[in-house]
């Protein structure tokens, strides 16, 4: 008895045409192939596909709107970066204006401040004349100081001196009290200005601060919906890849025809088989070979693909049979369609992508020694799983 399936001359020319699809389908990834569920064949692959370019328009119509909204807040943030500046401008011109205010204030409040001093000064001196004043005109002292005058002459003399003097006083005083009088006026009008100036330089860094806060605000939106758009045209190039990879799938299953391109599948990628060989009693590079290196295979005998799960049910093991793929079983086709006749295949399940799409990894079914990695759209053909 064959201890393993051989490739018959039929599936060959099948072999070199898979052979063939590795330079189309080497790149595509196991993970691109499990986003993939719904049912086998071209119709299954035709629904995934038109339901996938659905998603892609959608993501590309939101990526359109984001995008649109990322340029509008750029722009404001544009404009409001303008507003800064010129807000910017005014608050600098309007601390100068406070700056020259303050100056002049005090500049003022110094002179004033000299004035009333000179002030006090020239009212003590008035009020020591005056007394001088008004002991040469004492009618007591009138005698007193006729007396002592070498003549009424130097009296008189004396006399409208101080009264020139006393003259001279009064217009100082009242030239001063005018001076005073200005200043004081000069002070208040500065005084009001420098609070209004004030006031605009407080305002004007109010306004800054606004314009400021909305420009940070809107590069901030901008930044945002830039890493938005950045994620949806990633899922856009994905989806896209996705409906690449299903169209190749797609036109590789139409170019086999009828049940045996959808049994073929597709394959993901080839490897070489494990060495050294595995300690099983089959030979190296068969499919049998292969997968009992994955799980204990204990029935014996060590028969061809086609016999595994009788081989299974006479040794009565406690590994269950069954109609559905699930990860880490073995699945027995039977022999024809893509499989050797009369020997059939087996595979190891590495995944599960819908009800009737599977992954499997398997050797000779390109050729001997040759290990791959391969999708599979139907339950055709399929004897059933050993859930081992």
């Amino acid at each position: 008895m064959l201890s393993s399936h051989h490739m018959s001359p039929s599936l060959k020319p099948r072999a070199l045409r898979l052979m063939a699809q590795l330079g189309l389908f080497g790149t595509a990834t196991l993970a691109a192939s499990l986003l993939v569920t719904g049912q086998a064949g071209a119709t299954s692959l035709g629904s995934q596909i038109a339901q996938l370019q659905a998603q892609e328009n959608s993501l590309r119509a939101q990526l359109s709107s984001l995008q649109g909204q990322a340029s509008s807040a750029d722009q404001q943030a544009a404009a409001t970066q303008q507003q800064v500046s010129a807000a910017e401008a005014r608050l600098a011109q309007g601390q100068t204006q406070l700056a020259e205010a303050n100056s002049a204030l005090a500049q003022t409040n110094d002179s004033l401040a000299k004035t009333q001093a000179q002030i006090v000064l020239d009212r003590d001196q008035l009020a020591q004349l005056v007394r001088q004043m008004y002991q040469h005109g004492n009618a007591n002292n009138l005698s007193t100081a006729i007396a002592d005058s070498s003549g009424v002459t130097q009296f008189f003399d004396t006399t409208l001196q101080l009264q020139s003097v006393g003259q001279e006083f009064s217009v100082l005083t009242g030239q001063l009290a005018i001076d005073q009088s200005r200043l004081q006026a000069l002070q208040a009008a500065q005084q009001t200005q420098q609070q209004q100036v004030a006031a605009l330089v407080v305002s004007l860094q109010a306004t800054a601060n606004q314009l400021q806060a909305q420009e940070a605000a809107y590069q901030l939106q901008a930044s945002s919906l830039t890493g938005q758009a950045a994620q949806l045209a990633g899922q856009i190039q994905q989806v896209a890849q996705h409906i690449q990879t299903l169209q190749a799938e797609e036109a590789a299953v139409a170019s086999y025809g009828g049940p045996a391109g959808a049994q073929e599948g597709t394959i993901i990628r080839t490897f070489a088989a494990p060495s050294p060989a595995y300690p099983d009693g089959y030979p190296w590079g068969q499919c049998t070979w292969f997968v009992a290196g994955q799980t204990n295979v204990p029935w014996q005998p060590r028969g061809n693909a086609d016999q595994w799960i009788q081989a299974d049910y006479g040794m009565g093991t406690p590994y269950a049979v069954g109609s559905t793929p699930r990860v880490g079983s073995m699945v027995v086709f039977d022999p024809g369609g893509a499989y050797d006749i009369p020997y059939g295949h087996v595979a190891w399940v590495v995944a599960v992508v819908g009800p009737s799409t599977f992954i499997v990894t398997e050797a000779n079914f390109v050729g001997t020694g040759i290990a791959d990695e391969r999708e599979i759209y139907t339950l055709q053909g399929v004897a059933g799983f050993i859930y081992g």
